[in-house]
């Protein structure tokens, strides 16, 4: 692995009159960037076909052994070419592609037997499913199922699972879990292409590989890919690489794409990009360059994004709104505020990052601008720490945390590049040839197997979203086939409740449905009254009004004042109640209408449903 100063050295070596044309194909075809892309593109559909021809239980070691297993061998192969050929840029390349390969076969292979994504249909992962169904319905939607909201939540990555899903033929929750496959390896894989661009292939392998550890939630591949891509984005596009700045265009394309993928971390992050935007145009020798450099970025961002960004801001002029999602808390959620410090491997390389980029500000090209990037989070974060405890609105400042992180794991591995050969320079140390490669060699199997063990179910360390997936019962009640024999996830009658409904209305009703159980919206694109999840519900939802309007009319006695105020509240009509029946009556969340109230002459009921589900559909 190349110390940073020696990447910097070999950035453009090209003879003075510039290269052949042969030579020049054959440099690209050759180049480490096209290597990466191309061993992912071999190797991918490997990846995602072999937990099937496998067959496996993947609860069990013997799954959790093939996916060890192979990423060991594969890094054995890998140190033994290294020795053949040292240094070379592109095995490292190779490396880079066949390790994104290797993520998408673990996450393959963790839901292997079941159709759901990670954290099957329940809290986020159930809003996520909705999103791909509705947007898989019509263009025009929202990807929300309560109509007439504009769009909130970053569109993008649930409009092309909804798209590509719809033009197969098939609802958008069928296609979410291998989005999150392929989206959780192309993360993997977008990482090292632009890291590659700021420093040497191995550099950028290193980086990468343990940046996965830093933070990775595979039901939600789209915030992984754009915090992975804006720490080297924000270098490229706004610091002083030695290759040169990206250029306005890619960069402001990339940075559109931010937008619309998701915002969050540039938010967090927001200070941190002025105050480096600031310092570089005051140190620059061609001040009015940068600024055209940056009006450049930013138009062309603003363009990309503006399709969302727009609506969403008349909105917010112009339509009644509550945020109130931001108030969710739960017990951890400051339990990583200083994550770097403790004794695990990753804490400790944090806290290097953190002392390297004080230590290197004023000399390494990339210091100051991580640094900065790092505290802005860590700075959001505290202020609205304080602003939590008054207000009781987080801001989702608990996720500023894993741009924090991410941040100082790639400045770890950076400083330990530029310290650790200066230092064995001075001590006159000369290290045995391949020392290196075996130090990495190491990194990957740990990676390797840490990220193995998190995300495959039923090993000791494993996250609970894969078990969720399989613990999910199937639209027919049945189960998937490695679901757990307990603390299975009850049913939701989804397919009785279709039936009931379309055999009143016909196919494809567009009724407003008001349903105990949001899964109902994850499996069909039905207009819907209302979330039963108050922190889930969107800014424009006014969850708390839209519930007083639910207990009014729960508390209307009188059966044809309730078929009139049901069909005209402040928020539209409810035509169609999905309930749960319980001795006291029908049931939504808190709320408990009466049989009565449905009168026949007004509503046709079906109560004999599994799971004690009722369904009162309006004549």
């Amino acid at each position: 692995m190349a110390t940073l100063a020696e990447s910097e050295a070999v950035v453009d070596e090209r003879p003075p009159g510039g290269e052949p044309p042969r030579r020049r194909v054959t440099g690209l075809l050759t180049s480490p960037s096209v290597i990466a892309i191309g061993v992912w593109a071999i190797g991918a559909p490997v990846a995602f076909l072999l937990p099937r021809a496998a067959d496996l239980n993947p609860f069990f070691p013997r799954a959790w052994a093939l996916a060890i297993g192979l990423a060991l061998v594969a890094i054995a192969i890998f140190y033994w070419i290294n020795r053949v050929r040292p240094a070379a840029e592109q095995l490292a390349a190779a490396g880079a592609g066949a390790l994104a390969a290797w993520v998408l076969f673990v996450l393959r292979l963790a839901l292997s037997g079941t159709p759901f994504g990670f954290g099957g249909l329940l809290g986020d992962a159930q809003r996520l499913a909705a999103g791909a169904t509705s947007f898989g319905d019509s263009l025009g939607s929202s990807g929300y199922w309560i109509p007439g909201q504009p769009r909130e939540y970053p569109p993008l990555y649930l409009m092309i699972v909804g798209k590509v899903a719809a033009l197969n033929g098939e609802p958008g929750w069928r296609y979410l879990a291998g989005a999150e496959v392929i989206g959780g390896s192309l993360a993997v894989l977008v990482c090292f292409l632009l890291w590659r661009r700021l420093v040497t292939p191995w550099l950028a392998l290193a980086i990468t590989a343990l940046v996965t550890l830093a933070y990775f939630d595979a039901r939600k591949p789209y915030e992984v890919i754009a915090l992975y891509v804006i720490v080297p984005w924000v270098l490229a596009t706004f610091a002083n690489p030695p290759r040169g700045r990206l250029h306005w265009l890619p960069a402001g394309l990339l940075g559109g794409l931010l937008v619309l993928t998701y915002q969050g971390w540039l938010i967090f992050g927001a200070v941190g990009i002025v105050a480096l935007i600031v310092m570089r145009w005051r140190s620059a020798a061609d001040r009015r360059g940068y600024l055209r450099h940056l009006a450049g970025v930013l138009g062309t961002a603003a363009i990309v994004s503006s399709w969302y960004v727009l609506p969403y801001l008349y909105a917010t002029a112009r339509t009644p709104s509550k945020m109130i999602s931001d108030m969710y808390t739960y017990q951890g959620m400051l339990g990583d505020v200083f994550g770097f410090v403790g004794t695990a491997p990753m804490a400790i390389l944090q806290a290097v990052g953190l002392v390297g980029l004080v230590w290197l500000r004023r000399t390494g090209w990339w210091a100051m601008p991580l640094l900065l990037l790092a505290a802005s989070a860590f700075g959001y974060r505290v202020v609205l720490m304080l602003s939590f405890a008054y207000t009781g609105h987080t801001a989702f400042a608990q996720y500023a945390g894993k741009v924090v992180a991410v941040v100082l794991t790639a400045a770890g591995v950076l400083v330990l590049a530029h310290a650790v050969p200066l230092l064995l320079d001075r001590l006159a140390i000369q290290p045995a040839r391949g020392v290196l490669a075996v130090v990495l060699a190491v990194v990957l199997g740990w990676v390797s197997y840490t990220f193995a063990m998190a995300w495959l179910p039923g090993t000791p360390s494993s996250w609970g979203y894969p078990i969720d997936a399989h613990k999910e019962p199937l639209p027919d009640g049945g189960y998937p086939r490695y679901a757990p024999a307990a603390d299975r996830t009850p049913w939701f009658p989804v397919g009785p409740v279709q039936h009931a409904v379309e055999g009143v209305l016909g196919q494809d009703p567009r009724r407003v449905t008001l349903s105990y159980d949001d899964r109902l919206y994850s499996y069909l694109p039905w207009p819907g009254y209302l979330t039963t999840s108050r922190y889930g519900s969107g800014t424009f939802a006014l969850f708390d009004q839209r519930v007083a309007q639910l207990r009014t009319l729960a508390a209307t006695g009188d059966p044809a004042a309730f078929a009139r105020a049901s069909q005209h509240t402040t928020f539209g009509p409810i035509d169609i109640f999905v309930l749960h029946r319980e001795p006291a009556g029908w049931r939504w969340r808190d709320i408990t209408f009466q049989p009565e109230q449905f009168d026949a002459t007004q509503w046709t009921v079906i109560d004999d449903l599994p799971e004690d589900t009722v369904v009162a559909i309006r004549r």
